[in-house]
């Protein structure tokens, strides 16, 4: 069993202690963008950022430049030898490639067709409604004779 600490509870040292925490608590939070007080000497010594060696620091960024350029360089030469050795008639695509390029080329000849030929396709097409019309109310009529029997 470890001793018990003593906490000490002198009543003027306590009432130093109350006295900086009520301080501390009743004054507002300082905002973040407001500056710190000028005299920072004690936090600075405290939190010195160490000095780096400008010739060790020149031969680091030396050093990931040159593995940053030897990835690159590797990463673009097997981007060649992947492009060289791909043949697209050795593949499904060349064939899909031919069919989609001919349908394209029937689909844009289509729509290129004289004036005469639409307007021979617009008759057609309204000879081709008038006759479902025709036949609609001829099947319309024939139901209702025959339900009416």
């Amino acid at each position: 069993m470890s001793p018990k600490r003593k906490v000490n509870t002198h009543p003027k040292k306590q009432k130093k202690i109350n006295d900086v925490v009520l301080t501390e608590l009743s004054q507002p939070p300082a905002p973040k963008w407001q500056r710190a007080p000028a005299d920072t000497s004690a936090i600075h010594t405290l939190h010195r950022t160490p000095e780096y060696d400008p010739r060790a620091k020149r031969l680091m960024w030396l050093g990931v430049t040159i593995i940053s350029a030897i990835i690159f360089a590797l990463w673009g030469w097997s981007l060649a030898v992947q492009f060289s050795l791909f043949d697209i008639n050795r593949t499904q695509e060349k064939s899909l490639l031919n069919t989609a390029r001919n349908e394209w080329n029937s689909i844009y000849a289509t729509t290129r067709e004289s004036p005469l030929q639409k307007k021979l396709d617009n008759k057609k097409i309204e000879n081709a409604i008038r006759e479902i019309i025709a036949n609609r109310s001829t099947t319309d009529n024939a139901v209702a004779t025959t339900s009416a029997n």
